[in-house]
Formats: structure tokens, sequence, C-alpha cells
């Protein structure tokens, strides 16, 4: 800042200019990143944004067009790194953690992704719906979110051969899957896997009760148009 006094108040204008200047090309990249179809662009515009300024008053609107364009474009581990940074400031984002949890499940990292979906689980238990918005709306997705989270759990608990707590996480995800198309056939298909793979180590009777568990949830699997569809009727067979 110049210490002339006429010299000071146009340097005070260019500073204002400069900063309306940088509000706009964050505005132009945030609306840029939203409004492009192509996943590619939609994660080079977000990069600029956050490269530019990662507390723009535009951050949170470009935020899901800049993690599904990191993810659709194949740059899932970078994805994963901004929700854990995001994370950082906001630990219970139910989303950045069940995020992580995905990623990390695809990584083959399964004790990271149980730790992330335990952590997505306790912070979906602990959240209210809020004032003056509609209650059943929200209650729908909040149980869609906690029944993906129970059943990442489950996931990394069956590939580390946790059989008996796979169940669990299973059977909590399995009431809140049931409209969830993408979810619900493989929730029946690992709960017939896991309770067969229990009953190998127990006698009768409790070998007969987990064995006619897995048959139920094979059959209920084998009935669901799903990729999953054939293997389960050849493991019902």
């Amino acid at each position: 800042k110049p210490s002339n006094d006429t010299q000071a108040e146009e340097w005070a204008k260019e500073q204002d200019y400069a900063k309306q200047v940088i509000v706009r090309c964050e505005y132009s990249l945030s609306r840029s990143a939203m409004e492009t179809s192509d996943p590619k662009s939609k994660a080079d515009l977000g990069d600029a944004l956050f490269s530019v300024n990662p507390d723009s008053q535009y951050a949170a609107q470009t935020l899901p067009h800049y993690l599904f364009g990191l993810m659709q474009s194949g740059q899932a581990e970078k994805a994963s790194v901004v929700a854990e940074k995001i994370l950082e400031k906001d630990p219970t984002n139910e989303d950045m953690l069940l995020l992580v949890a995905d990623n990390s499940l695809s990584a083959k990292s399964f004790d990271k992704a149980g730790t992330f979906a335990t952590k997505a689980i306790e912070a979906l238990k602990a959240k209210t719906a809020p004032q003056g918005g509609d209650a059943a709306a929200w209650q729908k997705a909040h149980d869609a979110k906690l029944g993906r989270a129970y059943f990442l759990e489950g996931s990394a608990e069956n590939e580390e051969k946790k059989f008996a707590e796979a169940d669990k996480s299973f059977r909590a995800a399995l009431p809140l899957v049931q409209s969830d198309a993408q979810l619900l056939a493989p929730t029946y298909f690992f709960l017939g896997f896991v309770n067969h793979e229990m009953s190998k180590a127990q006698k009768p009777p409790a070998s007969q009760k987990l064995l006619a568990d897995a048959k139920k949830f094979t059959g209920a699997c084998a009935a669901i148009a799903s990729p999953y569809q054939e293997t389960c009727k050849k493991n019902l067979a």
C-alpha cells in the first residue's frame, strides 16, 4: 500500500476490483464444473477451483461434481485424498466417510475400508433430522446411507474372513437396502456365503441353523435378477 494518500486511494480501488475478479473467476470455474457433462472436465475444473481457493464460497456446491468427475474419470485414489482432507475439518461427514470406505474396499485395503465404514455408521446413528425439513425424505436418505455403510463394513469383514462380524453387519444392512436394486442381491448373496462358511465350523444343531439361514438367503438372492443370480442358483443346488 502506497504511503501517498492519493495513490493509496487508487490502490484500494484496485484491490477491491481484483477481489471481485477473483470471485467471478471462482464462480466461473464452479459453474462450468457443474454444467459440463464430461467427467474429466469436471475433475479438471474442480482441481482448478480447489487449487486457487479451497475455501471458496463456491466450494460446497462444486464438491459433489468434482468428486463425481474424479471417480468417473478413473481417479478414485485422488477422490479419496480429497475426501480425507475434508474429513480433517468435518470428521462426521458421512458422504466422505462412505466414499473413502468404498474406494478402500475396491483397492483391497480391507482394514481401512472397515474402519471408515464403521465411522460412517457411528456418524449416521448420531444424526437427527433437521428442523423444518421433509422428515420422511431425510429418513429415507439417511437409511439408504446407513444400509450402504453396514454393507461396506460387512464386505470388509468378509474379505478378512471375520464371518461372524460380517453376518452381523449384513443382517443390519438387509432391512435398510430393501429398495436398493444395487445392494439387495449382493447383501443376500454374502449373507448366504458367510452363514455357509460359519456352518462348517459348528456341530449340530448350530450348524443346521446356520445352513438353513444360508439356504434362505441364497434362495432370496436367486429370486432376484442380478449379476449374482446364476451363482446363487448354483450355490443353492
